[in-house]
């Protein structure tokens, strides 16, 4: 969980202890190793309050869907972020590191769901990193594409995802209750 705690591990500052099952201070974070996956998992951990970056989430620049560690002007519980290439080596990855920033599949294929096992969950309404429907121009005002937008557009949709995924897919439309 992410409450605060005392507890402390990996930094030579203090004795490694863990006190109890909250994500200890100094711990050692894997992000993917891709631009965009890495800036994806530096959001989360902003979105989580557990670093704070110089700028905020949803930016669409170039710069912001790229940051990188030196964007880091804050971790309140002194985490180490480290950008890796985990596809081939996911479980062993999972177990090595004190927390990791994973895909819903990703999760999945280590047996986890997201809505009860993830620490924090990237938002979805103002996502930048949202999946798009695009058309080509030929396609303008199509009441196929049309209809088709205004259904995934449709809050029922989102509240949809959210009970049957169960965090695995996030609408980027909000939900009614």
């Amino acid at each position: 969980d992410l409450r605060e705690t005392g507890s402390w591990v990996n930094t030579g500052l203090v004795a490694d202890s863990i006190t109890g099952t909250s994500l200890p201070h100094g711990a050692r974070v894997a992000l993917p190793s891709t631009p965009t996956g890495f800036a994806r998992g530096l959001y989360l951990l902003q979105s989580a309050g557990l670093v704070t970056l110089d700028r905020k989430f949803g930016g669409t620049s170039a710069q912001d869907l790229t940051i990188t560690a030196a964007n880091v002007l804050d971790s309140a519980r002194h985490l180490d972020v480290i950008g890796l290439s985990f596809d081939e080596f996911l479980k062993s990855t999972y177990n090595s590191y004190d927390a990791i920033v994973l895909n819903p599949d990703q999760a999945a294929s280590l047996g986890l769901v997201p809505a009860t096992d993830a620490l924090a969950v990237e938002p979805g309404p103002g996502n930048p990193y949202a999946h798009v429907l695009v058309a080509p121009s030929r396609l303008a005002g199509d009441p196929r594409v049309l209809e088709l937008t205004r259904a995934l557009e449709d809050p029922r949709l989102a509240g949809y995802l959210n009970r049957t995924y169960r965090g695995a897919n996030i609408a980027a439309a909000a939900a009614t209750s």
